[in-house]
């Protein structure tokens, strides 16, 4: 049988065969464009508010600007099976000068205390997106009521936004095949919650830790180890974190703009796909296409970062006088925070990563290693929150061998960080104070909890 189809295709006309070739190519390709276009158009109405369309999809429109300039929203949230899964911890403002071909990222606490745009209610920032996923019907939805929210602080239209989950996060970075970053300073995060993926890839929170350890350097991270990244703050700070989401998103883009993603069919439609289940937008086709191409030809080297955080030269101010860890304003108004944005692509912001303040905690370094000698379980656990309310950086908890009765707080800066020491004081104000020179370099304070802690 195999010899006859041989001997018919020997005497097939050679014109006839190469147009039969031909018409089999051409099949493949139309079917392998319907087979993206679908998954695309899928994904894409998941994605975005205005859904799929083939007219936007083959049409040109510039991106929505002010004297050339798009700013868009970047938040980042749990999603679903965490809880406050609509709470945004990341708030990032990313702007595109087309004019200068430059771009700029700026990233705003979630702990800033704000008004909720359109409303009567004050919160921290990552409320804004929670609050608007449940009042759509006034507010317009969460990206809406969150686009407002940050243009009223940073004095500036949000003409978009952009926000993802955890699991989309993940599985993004695990699809482009992991992301690679300088890590500048390792993280020992004795604290990090014991969440986990289960076999349909969804999000579990527990009530457990599981501690984070990842070595300086330039390391390759896959999706679990990059949300780890992203999310650590228990040894570092939130400013630090923020600095660090903004690497990662800079690593993102590069691969994914990198040509091996680009030119593979077939992992475009992975990653739309992963997108239209954990990503929301309200982006056009068209709008979506533009920012692709202007992403493209964005200078990496150029890029603008800032992070409005609380340290000594930091735009905002710790307060819990209402009774939490809040962020204000200096000066109780968003002026300064306006005068920065608004004049980010002519200052002399940060494009090597070391983000202004963003290394530091309110009160200095405040490196601070908690030990429990009372002999009653969990109060070094308990202590841990308050200071790092009070803008300490817990780096590791312990149990003490041996009980003792006094509280005993070694410090390795020989009183050089006054501003710490003032804050641990104010959570232990009996804990005697002992000056010391031969501590770890890694922590500033070493506090040890004694019995009369629990009185």
């Amino acid at each position: 049988m195999i010899k006859n189809i041989l001997a018919k295709i020997r005497n097939t006309p050679r014109k006839k065969l190469y147009i039969g070739i031909g018409v089999v190519f051409a099949l493949i390709i139309i079917a392998v464009l319907i087979w993206i276009g679908y998954s695309a158009a899928k994904a894409i109405n998941n994605i975005s508010a205005g859904g799929f369309s083939l007219k936007q999809l083959f049409s040109s429109t510039s991106l929505k600007n002010e004297n050339g300039r798009t700013n868009i929203l970047l938040m980042g949230n749990g999603g679903s099976n965490h809880p406050g899964g609509q709470l945004t911890d990341t708030n990032i403002l990313f702007s595109y000068n087309s004019n200068k071909k430059e771009g700029a990222l700026i990233s705003f606490p979630r702990d800033l205390y704000t008004s909720i745009a359109g409303t009567s209610e004050k919160n921290k920032l990552n409320y804004a997106y929670a609050y608007g996923e449940m009042n759509q019907s006034t507010t317009g939805g969460g990206g809406a009521a969150a686009k407002k929210t940050i243009s009223e602080i940073s004095g500036v239209p949000i003409h978009y936004y952009i926000v993802v989950d955890f699991v989309g996060f993940k599985e993004l970075v695990d699809a482009l095949g992991g992301v690679t970053v300088d890590v500048e300073k390792a993280i020992n995060d004795p604290l990090y919650p014991k969440d986990y993926f289960d076999s349909n890839g969804e999000y579990h929170k527990t009530d457990a830790y599981s501690p984070f350890h990842l070595a300086a350097g330039v390391q390759k991270l896959d999706g679990t180890t990059a949300l780890k990244y992203a999310r650590s703050r228990e040894s570092t700070s939130d400013f630090d974190r923020a600095g660090r989401q903004q690497k990662l998103l800079m690593a993102i883009r590069d691969k994914a703009l990198s040509a091996g993603v680009i030119s593979n069919p077939r992992k475009l439609v992975e990653i739309t796909n992963i997108l239209g289940n954990h990503i929301h937008t309200d982006l056009n086709v068209s709008e979506m296409k533009e920012l692709a191409s202007a992403s493209k030809n964005l200078s990496l080297d150029k890029m603008k970062r800032e992070v409005v955080d609380n340290g000594d030269s930091g735009l905002l101010v710790t307060d819990s006088s209402l009774g939490g860890y809040y962020l204000r304003p200096k000066g109780g108004s968003f002026k300064a925070i306006q005068e920065l944005v608004k004049n980010i692509f002519t200052s002399g912001s940060s494009t090597e990563g070391s983000v202004a303040g963003a290394q530091t905690s309110a009160y200095g370094e405040g490196r601070i290693e908690i030990y429990n000698a009372t002999g009653e379980s969990g109060l070094a656990r308990k202590t841990a929150p308050l200071l790092r309310a009070k803008g300490l950086t817990v780096t590791d908890l312990k149990t003490s061998s041996e009980d003792r009765d006094d509280t005993i707080l070694y410090d390795y800066t020989s009183g050089y960080d006054s501003q710490s020491i003032a804050a641990i004081k104010s959570v232990v104000p009996d804990a005697k104070v002992i000056k010391r020179s031969d501590g770890d370099a890694n922590i500033d304070f070493k506090l040890i909890l004694g019995k009369d802690y629990i009185k």
